[in-house]
């Protein structure tokens, strides 16, 4: 069982250090763009299996990011509302340092989506487009993965803009490394 995740390229609430989760429908800055192109001209190397599917959240940001990655891997992207990012409500556009303690940790954002709320949305539309057989790629947010880590049972780690990531299933335990 394996898959592919990446999260898309900066835009500028990300060089701002910005919450930007799906109440702000951010476009990809400058090295966004160039963050997206790079990967594009790589991930067909970088990916060792024949993808299937080419799963892209609804968000400008993702879509932009896909954009880039079409054109080597030569798959349609299939937009998908539910790996859109966490509604935020309150913290959205706030500073990261601010509120990452709440966002890392157990924290519900007033006016926004709740945890449990976006968890399941993630976990169920990933039980949706799954394929025990066949390698598909994801491209999707910052906190998706902070969630998909969680429910995948993967050890955290941060993941960066344009950063690929590939999941792997072995002995019904998933792991994860960057390429």
């Amino acid at each position: 069982m394996l898959f592919y995740f990446v999260r898309h390229g900066e835009t500028n609430a990300n060089s701002q250090q910005l919450l930007a989760g799906s109440g702000l429908d951010h476009e990809l800055n400058e090295v966004g763009h160039d963050q997206a192109r790079a990967l594009g001209l790589r991930i067909a190397s970088a990916i060792e299996h024949k993808l299937h599917r080419l799963i892209v959240s609804n968000m400008i940001r993702t879509q932009q990011t896909a954009n880039y990655i079409v054109e080597s891997i030569q798959l349609k992207p299939e937009l998908h509302a539910g790996f859109r990012e966490w509604n935020l409500g309150e913290w959205e556009g706030q500073r990261f340092e601010d509120y990452a303690h709440l966002l890392l940790g157990d924290g519900e954002p007033r006016e926004g989506e709740s945890r449990k709320d976006f968890y399941s949305r993630i976990e169920n539309s990933w039980n949706e487009i799954h394929s025990n057989d066949q390698p598909y790629l994801i491209v999707s947010h910052g906190a998706v993965w902070l969630a998909m880590q969680d429910f995948l049972k993967i050890p955290r780690f941060r993941i960066d803009n344009c950063e690929l990531i590939r999941l792997e299933n072995t002995s019904g335990a998933w792991k994860a490394s960057k390429i």
